[in-house]
């Protein structure tokens, strides 16, 4: 078994730099939310005085097509947010595998115990600055969330959290929970997580 420092007690939320980083990628999404909304605004009258009204086509066109995926990034953001408040963290074997074609995302695999590996799809976990920096433990993932449904993973040291999603969800045994794992799943949202087959 590989060595690494243990994830801190307590919330995962409570650990700085999971915080920070989870701060920090929606003060930059805000910012870029304004700055679509302010450039379209703002190319009207310019067209206007210009007297090119196909500026206006154009801005308006690629501002359509930025804002529903910035909103789509603000709310998985603050989705991580809700598990990482409800979960703690936990040290597990993963293995990645990067989605085939023009799929930004990975395919993360963790071992919760000998023999017991679950699929996950989700956001790149090794792409960002601080999963290359964190490269100490590549075999290794925090993760905080329902092995059931999903959850939150990051590269050992926590700041880098990105969002996942089991593949297929567990049926049978293996998809019943206790009560308290029930509400706690509830209580962050991931029983609205996205079905697959």
């Amino acid at each position: 078994m590989i060595e690494a420092p243990p994830p801190p007690p307590g919330p995962a939320w409570e650990h700085v730099p999971t915080r920070e980083n989870v701060r920090w990628r929606a003060r930059r999404l805000w910012l870029w939310l304004a700055g679509t909304v302010a450039v379209a605004v703002a190319v009207v009258p310019i067209s206007v005085l210009l007297g090119v009204p196909g500026l206006i086509f154009v801005v308006e066109l690629l501002a359509l097509l930025a804002l529903p995926l910035e909103a789509a990034a603000l709310v998985a953001l603050r989705r991580t947010e809700r598990i990482l408040r409800t979960y703690g963290w936990e040290t597990f074997p993963a293995s990645f595998e990067m989605l085939p074609g023009d799929r930004v995302g990975q395919k993360v695999k963790i071992e919760f115990a000998r023999g017991q590996t679950a699929p996950f799809s989700g956001g790149v976990l090794t792409r960002s600055p601080e999963g290359r920096s964190r490269r100490a433990h590549p075999e290794l993932v925090w993760f905080a969330g329902d092995r059931r449904l999903g959850g939150a993973t990051s590269p050992v040291g926590g700041g880098c959290p990105v969002l996942i999603y089991r593949q297929r969800r567990a049926k049978g045994k293996a998809a019943l929970g206790t009560a308290e794992a029930n509400a706690l799943a509830q209580k962050a949202g991931l029983d609205r997580a996205p079905k697959s087959n």
